[in-house]
């Protein structure tokens, strides 16, 4: 495993403000993540029903 560079080396770009409130020992900026909620779980289901009937219909075609 190769070592982290230290901290004065890491990308300026990944000092965001839940960075910051990580290091500072703080939760994170309460967000709530876009995808979440009801609609997103029942479309996820839709979608993994649809791929398993899918494979199922073509493993019965042989």
């Amino acid at each position: 495993m190769s070592e982290q560079p230290p901290p004065d080396e890491l990308d300026p770009g990944a000092d965001t403000a839940t960075f910051r409130a990580f290091a500072a020992g703080g939760d994170a900026p309460s967000e709530r993540p876009r995808a979440a909620g009801v609609p997103f779980r029942i479309a996820t289901l839709v979608v993994g029903l649809v791929v398993f009937a899918g494979l199922v219909w073509l493993l019965l075609q042989g």
